[in-house]
């Protein structure tokens, strides 16, 4: 397990990357041919996804059935914490994990209370958009039943 200090330096290098790939995707949509342009280019740089599986090795984040890992789910789906309000990770007593900040995921990693993805829920009205795709109909049902909105992709 590599330290908080490490682990948060980590983490910020990540936001900042995936910062530049924003910026960068933003550049290549305005670009693009005009008829392209109402679609936005996605650019990623194969840097996070490596440093990623670093992290999850290094800190023992185990791949869950919904969620994926601990350290991708915060960075995706929570937007590096920003949605922490929106969407959480509770404790089987039903008591919600604050998880705002990088030393927020630090110690909800590294703590020894037992977590219970079963009850992730989100505390809003997320859409997850493209699933509906799928032919995984158990997923899309339980995840409807969750309280999340599929849509299908255009």
């Amino acid at each position: 397990m590599i330290t908080k200090k490490s682990f948060i330096a980590i983490i910020k290098a990540i936001k900042k990357q995936q910062e530049a790939d924003d910026k960068n995707g933003e550049i290549l949509t305005r670009l693009a041919d005009p008829e392209f342009q109402n679609h936005k280019i996605i650019f990623t740089t194969p840097i996070i996804s490596q440093l990623l599986d670093i992290l999850k090795a290094e800190m023992g984040c185990e791949e869950q059935d919904i969620v994926g890992d601990d350290i991708s789910y915060w960075v995706y789906e929570l937007d590096f914490g920003k949605k922490d309000n929106e969407m959480g990770i509770y404790r089987k007593d039903g008591t919600r994990y604050k998880l705002a900040t990088p030393e927020d995921l630090y110690e909800y990693i590294v703590s020894p209370v037992e977590r219970d993805f079963s009850q992730i829920r989100p505390t809003g009205k997320p859409n997850i958009i493209g699933l509906g795709e799928y032919e995984d109909i158990d997923l899309i049902q339980e995840l409807k039943e969750r309280g999340y909105e599929i849509t299908k992709k255009d």
